[in-house]
């Protein structure tokens, strides 16, 4: 990927997909690089939350039949002490853990996908020992007291890749997964304390193995490993992060260890990750392009490590947004040269980024010096760059003139790209934001959407039960769509100042039936409207899923039509679109297979919607792990074959 071009890329990026509003964390003073010592915590909220009751913990849990299958007996909520979780510190919780988390025939080894099967798991305040690793299936949400993190511990004689494990490596498989790893869909861990400094130091073990793709994250995470330079032999790492194709993380702290995140993936955006005390922060194994927003790394050897490879460079590109480097002895490593392979790999965008309490920002492995720290860098990129202009060709009697590029490969101060002020905070920063917890709201400002008439059984109409909700809730409630599958037939608007949150992906089915207002391809309708034309205000949604319940040619899914009052005041995180492959959808491989060797069509039978988002003039949204998909293969159905779906973006 060109350096500049990247630049460029990720501001839009950073304007359309991910998230542009701060919130500050008290953070504690940072401890010394002591080779034998056990870090402490360093907190964002005092005492890892206020301790106050959690509303996640208490609120009425009406998921009922889980819609699209036919179990009657399976539990969507899971506490884990339900399953016989001790959380006090003494107790092996492996099996129980596990337990809550494999319950009602899910999707684990040999299924490669599923969504009927969907498991929220609850994990209430305590210390829960393990002793080989938490192993996430398909559809998991692993969910931790916000108010008071739980802590997930390793016994001293943990045996396993990772304390928590997102995709199982087959034992003697020659390293195959349970799941396809550009595949592993629809998982969730936050809120989590997790700790191996019970383990030896030399033990090659971490915290998460995180082997995932797209619609997953990691929020609200502590890391605590062993603080020992190389010299003790320190294996202990926090994210293992092998293959994938995606995802989301932000507001992660990583103590020790030899490697805080070992990260290599197709394409990921990540926030508000601080470092203390590793010998390398970030050990980019592998990627094609990686954002890193917000990085705080301090008392570190190295920052970001991408030399692996060599001169055959494995980092296709990263960019390096609005940091602060402190106390750590190289910033960024790189062995991208004039002559490095491939020639587009090794990129690297440095943007607005604090190099001041470090002595030097890039450097080569050999220790040549590229770019000096001790200040703050505006912008400076390697890679390479094009310059285009026409060319004149002469093709008998008539003068051509061709777009042509020039390339050169640059590591160089370049001028700051231009950004609207709007987006930024005083200090010249991207505006941020977490995504919404409501830890300190109480379970009565929720609103239930089952209790209040809406059925989400995948068959009733619930358009004007939810239409009455959404206009009945004052600005101190939130609306609370329990999980379900809600059928929708005409316009929802949804007013302006507004919460809506979900329980494990709640789906909205835009129906494609008889009747639908949604029929008419020459005449698209929104199915949720946000706003009205000139509306400004504050909207917050987060943990929906939309699909359509057959064809439904004349639906725009979502339309924002409304203006945020201030940078991240209307916001989505973890809504996402998934068009056909999927139960329910009535768009699957047993209708809408692909037929690559033959010539045809769209079917009119496999048209999903006509638009997924449309942003109008009027309207303002950030937008935070959105997956927009267009399903190219089933999840349900066995085969999981490849399948044809028609679709605007």
């Amino acid at each position: 990927m060109v350096a500049l071009s990247s630049l460029l890329g990720f501001v839009a990026l950073r304007l359309l997909l991910s998230h542009v509003v701060t919130e500050s964390f008290t953070q504690a003073t940072l401890f010394g690089h002591d080779s034998t010592s056990q870090p402490e915590h360093l907190e964002k909220r005092a005492s890892y939350g206020s301790g106050a009751p959690y509303w996640v913990e208490s609120i009425s849990r009406q998921a009922g039949l889980i819609p699209y299958q036919t179990n009657a007996s399976y539990v969507l909520y899971r506490n884990v002490k339900d399953y016989g979780a001790k959380g006090d510190g003494v107790t092996d919780d492996t099996a129980a853990i596990n337990l809550a988390i494999s319950d009602g025939n899910r999707c684990g080894a040999g299924c490669d996908s599923q969504t009927i099967t969907p498991a929220f798991v609850y994990v209430p305040a305590g210390t829960y020992l393990i002793s080989t690793p938490i192993v996430m299936y398909y559809y998991t949400e692993f969910h931790g007291d916000a108010n008071d993190l739980p802590i997930i511990k390793a016994t001293p004689g943990f045996k396993g890749i990772a304390l928590v494990d997102s995709d199982v490596y087959y034992p003697g498989g020659g390293g195959s997964n349970w799941y396809a790893n550009q595949n592993n869909f629809y998982r969730k861990v936050r809120n989590f304390v997790i700790d191996i400094t019970a383990m030896p130091i030399k033990s090659n073990t971490a915290c998460i193995h995180w082997q995932v793709a797209q619609a997953t994250s990691l929020q609200n995470i502590v890391m605590n490993m062993l603080v020992g330079d190389r010299t003790t032999g320190n294996k202990q790492q926090g994210i293992f992060m092998d293959n994938g194709s995606g995802g989301w993380m932000e507001d992660l702290i990583f103590n020790g260890g030899n490697i805080g995140f070992f990260s290599g993936n197709q394409q990921f955006t990540s926030r508000n990750l601080t470092f203390n005390n590793c010998n390398t922060a970030i050990f980019q194994n592998w990627n094609w392009v990686w954002a890193y927003k917000s990085l705080s790394i301090n008392n570190c050897g190295i920052g970001i490590d991408m030399t692996q490879g060599g001169n055959v460079i494995t980092t296709g590109s990263l960019v390096v947004q609005d940091g602060v480097f402190t106390n750590t002895q190289v910033g960024i490593m790189t062995t991208f040269s004039s002559n490095s392979t491939p020639v587009s790999a090794g990129s690297l965008v440095i943007d607005n980024v604090d190099f001041t309490g470090t002595t030097v920002a890039v450097q080569y492995p050999n220790g040549t010096v590229i770019l000096s720290g001790g200040s703050k860098v505006a912008a400076w990129v390697q890679g390479r760059v094009y310059t285009a202009y026409e060319a004149l060709e002469q093709v008998g009697n008539l003068t051509c003139y061709e777009p042509t590029a020039n390339s050169s490969r640059i590591q160089q101060t370049v001028g700051a790209p231009p950004k609207p002020s709007v987006l930024l905070t005083p200090t010249g920063t991207f505006w941020e934001r977490s995504k919404p917890q409501y830890e300190g709201v109480p379970v009565a400002s929720f609103i239930s959407a089952k209790s209040n008439g809406a059925v989400g059984d995948g068959v009733t109409d619930d358009t004007a039960a939810l239409q009455a909700l959404f206009n009945k809730v004052t600005t101190n409630q939130i609306v609370y769509i329990d999980h379900g599958a809600y059928v929708v037939s005409s316009t929802i608007t949804i007013p302006k100042n507004i919460k809506i949150t979900g329980e494990m992906w709640p789906m909205i089915m835009v129906s494609g039936n008889s009747g639908s207002a949604f029929l008419d391809q020459t005449h698209p309708q929104p199915v949720f409207r946000v706003g009205e034309p000139g509306d400004v205000g504050s909207v917050e949604m987060t943990d929906i899923v939309f699909e359509t319940l057959g064809s439904a040619p004349g639906a725009i899914i979502l339309q924002w039509n409304m203006a945020g009052t201030t940078p991240g005041a209307a916001g989505m995180w973890d809504v996402h679109w998934r068009i056909g492959g999927t139960a329910g959808t009535k768009l699957q491989s047993d209708k809408c297979t692909k037929t690559p060797l033959v010539s045809h069509g769209a079917s009119n039978g496999c048209v999903g919607a006509f638009l997924l988002f449309h942003l109008t003039a009027t309207g303002s949204v950030m937008m935070v792990n959105n997956w927009g998909w267009v399903s190219d293969h089933e999840l349900d159905i066995t085969n999981h074959n490849q399948i044809d779906i028609y679709n605007g973006r």
